[in-house]
């Protein structure tokens, strides 16, 4: 993805926008609505926050008290928040917590937030996991079939 990124995107974009026919015009985030609005949404934050969680999950299962604490501490959190809370924080709150200058996107502070919010949640699904998987490795690693084991 990070290959895609910074070498492979731009000169898509811009064949891509050489294509297009001369009428259309760029729309920008304000306009966005409906389908599309959801779809960004929902597409971002669920790709950004995969490896977010896995770190979330990894870091709730390490042994070091500091990055456990931490990754518990925003999970449980996270977790205890509804998300209309998460959504009306980024719409409306954020903007006097930001300083004066600073002019981030509505849609772009939605999915920040909504991307951490189903980061703790996904983070305890990978956590499920790897705790069924630790309960059933010693069972598959037994000798069954084979005698000379």
């Amino acid at each position: 993805a990070a290959i895609w990124w910074l070498s492979v995107q731009t000169s898509v974009t811009t064949a891509l926008q050489g294509a297009m026919p001369l009428g259309m015009t760029d729309v920008g985030s304000d306009e966005f609505g409906g389908f599309l609005l959801a779809f960004v949404i929902g597409v971002t934050s669920i790709g950004a926050s995969l490896p977010i969680g896995i770190l979330l999950a990894l870091g709730r299962q390490s042994d070091m008290l500091l990055i456990k604490t931490l990754c518990v501490g925003f999970i449980e959190f996270v977790r205890g928040v509804p998300l209309i809370t998460v959504l009306f924080t980024a719409t409306l709150l954020l903007g006097y917590f930001l300083p004066p200058q600073t002019n981030f996107d509505v849609v772009l502070r939605v999915i920040i937030l909504v991307t951490f919010f189903s980061a703790a949640y996904l983070a305890e699904v990978i956590r499920g996991g790897l705790a069924a998987r630790m309960a059933a490795q010693p069972r598959s690693c037994t000798p069954r079939c084979n005698p000379s084991m």
